[in-house]
């Protein structure tokens, strides 16, 4: 009886054992978050491993065939103590004799992430017999690239904008500014936030979004395709409007584990002269007068030219700075706005005529404007004098601020000053 005890109990015991041969264990290192450029180690421990024994490391991946249809592929890393992978980033170690193998990936990338683990296969009484310890891995990229891009009308080229400079867009024309971003991974589901902002107003919102979804095409000798997630994210402003002018333009992206990335420019947008004049100027014979536009622009206008023909036919022209026969071309700047004047020393008849002012910024079409000087018929202002006399009542003369009055009076006193000593001396004597 006691023996068949022990023989149950060496039975139950061999059981636990093969139980514990059938296990794999895989440890990975760092556990949790796995940046790009982080030294990755997958250490599979066999307990059960014989020389004979094969040990593989694989990873899974996504593959379709050329008819779309998908499947998973295990994409083998290393045998047994050699590498099955041309990567100098990639190494394998170990065997039997520790009951271990290790494979170190040093400065990981989006690539090498996805669901990555060891199998062991040993024939154990002819049969084969194949175990797998697998687990899912994602290599937390940041963003590979966040660009401001500008396409003037045009163009089929987005030209990248350098931080902190100027983005010229032109009013009225289909000029576009982008918020691109680019990511590189091997999650789908590994998306950044982004944010494209006119001015503190989130444009993202409000536009719709152009998003790429690009696969590599690696076929392998079964035509079958791996899959690396590449995206490209761009959001696209509206029409520029004049008003856009040096509002702050940011797009920033963040991923998952990383710090936002921002690039930031400020917009500059270029419009054509707006030129404001009255249609009519008046003046007066024999006195100074003038015909003044002003002009906005961006960038500033730099030519402009005053023409007209005289009554005899000829015709004359004066760019800014000249002058003839008492008309001089003038210029001034307050605020942002330009005034074109065309100055008279003295008014002739023959100055009475239709003039043509033209200005140029040399981005946009020159504009014209037609005015006209006419003679000032009104009456001139009388101007009457009239002569006020004013009478002042004097006060009542006060003696005793009258110089000569009181010099008197300081005579008077002292005679009296003296009578009354005189008289006291002689009361005294008698």
């Amino acid at each position: 009886m006691n023996g068949l005890i022990f023989l149950a109990l060496a039975a139950l015991a061999g059981l636990a054992s093969a139980q514990d041969g059938d296990k794999l264990q895989l440890d990975i290192s760092p556990p949790g978050i796995i940046k790009r450029g982080n030294t990755i180690t997958f250490t599979c421990y066999v307990p059960d491993y014989h020389v004979f024994d094969v040990v593989k490391f694989i990873r899974m991946i996504n593959v379709e065939n050329e008819n779309g249809i998908k499947k998973k592929k295990a994409d083998i890393l290393a045998v047994g103590n050699s590498l099955n992978i041309q990567d100098s980033r990639y190494s394998v170690e170990g065997g039997h004799t520790e009951k271990k193998v290790i494979l170190t990936i040093t400065d990981a990338r989006g690539e090498d992430g996805g669901e990555i683990g060891c199998e062991h296969s040993s024939k154990n009484g002819g049969d084969l017999k194949t175990l797998e310890a697998m687990e899912f891995i994602t290599i937390f990229e940041d963003v590979r690239t966040v660009e401001l891009r500008v396409k003037p009308e045009g163009s089929d080229e987005w030209m990248p904008v350098l931080e902190n400079s100027m983005i010229q867009l032109r009013d009225g024309h289909m000029d576009a500014v982008q918020c691109f971003v680019k990511t590189e991974n091997s999650d789908p589901d590994y998306k950044p936030k982004i944010h494209f902002k006119f001015g503190g107003k989130d444009m993202s919102k409000f536009n719709g979004i152009h998003h790429d979804f690009k696969a590599t095409e690696n076929y392998d000798d079964n035509n079958l395709r791996e899959t690396t997630y590449r995206e490209e994210y761009a959001y696209i402003t509206d029409r520029p409007k004049r008003d856009f002018s040096g509002r702050i333009v940011t797009c920033s992206a963040k991923m998952p584990h990383y710090e936002t990335v921002t690039r930031t420019a400020i917009l500059d947008v270029q419009y054509g002269p707006i030129v404001t004049c009255p249609q009519i100027h008046y003046g007066k014979i024999d006195k100074q007068g003038s015909i003044t536009c002003t002009v906005k622009s961006n960038p500033p206008a730099t030519v402009a030219t005053w023409e007209w023909t005289a009554v005899d036919g000829n015709s004359s022209a004066l760019n800014l700075g000249e002058s003839i026969d008492g008309i001089t071309s003038q210029e001034s700047e307050a605020d942002g706005v330009k005034q074109f004047t065309l100055s008279f020393a003295s008014i002739e008849v023959a100055n009475f005529l239709q003039y043509r002012f033209t200005v140029d910024n040399g981005l946009f079409d020159p504009v014209t404007k037609s005015l006209e000087l006419v003679e000032d018929e009104s009456e001139p202002e009388t101007t009457t004098t009239t002569t006020t006399t004013t009478t002042t009542t004097k006060p009542p003369r006060d003696a005793t601020k009258n110089p000569n009055t009181g010099a008197a009076a300081s005579v008077t006193s002292s005679i009296i000053t003296m009578c009354l000593v005189t008289l006291l001396a002689a009361f005294i004597s008698t």
